[in-house]
């Protein structure tokens, strides 16, 4: 079984940033976005915004990310994903 990954996270390591200056240019913590990639935190309004500019499909980020959130939840450590 496939672990999901953070969308962001993809989306950040494309960019070359590391989380802080991530952060800086969305205009959040770097705290939030460790949330985000760690499927802890919701996607919110500046992260959004901040996608939109970079052209990113946020509705399937969205998608990607509740996925990630709710495997995350179940999973917490992702432990369940070996047998």
């Amino acid at each position: 079984m496939r672990v999901p990954g953070s969308p962001v996270k993809q989306i950040r390591e494309k960019l070359q940033l590391s989380q802080t200056q991530f952060a800086a240019a969305v205009g959040v913590s770097k705290e939030y976005v460790s949330e985000v990639e760690a499927g802890i935190a919701p996607l919110d309004k500046k992260l959004k915004l901040f996608l939109e500019k970079l052209f990113v499909d946020v509705e399937t980020v969205e998608e990607k990310h509740r996925v990630s959130v709710n495997y995350t939840r179940k999973c917490g450590d992702r432990t369940c994903n070996r047998r």
